[in-house]
């Protein structure tokens, strides 16, 4: 199911909390009290704010693959572009996306 808005995806034990623009999780794991469980979610959907780029495109790009979430999407109005980031691996700066898909 994709779904927008409250609650929150968060790590606790990483300190993060991130709502992303949309999300795709399953019915099932929606059935919970607080914040879902990021590794949980199938992918985080972002639209790049014209306001704070670097949200989207630096701290949701760090914190998507830390926290688990195996597919980022993000689309920037911007510029008219986008990205499919997938395949989490281990980096000397921590887990990042191994593959982009770009337009």
């Amino acid at each position: 199911m994709a779904h927008s808005g409250e609650p929150d995806v968060e790590d606790e034990p990483e300190g993060i909390l991130r709502r992303p623009d949309v999300m795709m999780i399953a019915m099932a794991d929606m059935d919970t009290q607080g914040s879902f469980d990021p590794l949980a979610l199938a992918a985080a959907i972002e639209v790049v704010s014209r306001s704070n780029p670097d949200n989207d495109w630096v701290g949701k790009m760090r914190d998507y693959p830390l926290i688990g979430v195996p597919i980022y999407a993000i689309f920037d109005p911007r510029t008219a572009t986008g990205a499919v980031l997938t395949d989490i691996h281990a980096t000397p700066d921590g887990p990042r996306y191994a593959t982009r898909y770009k337009d």
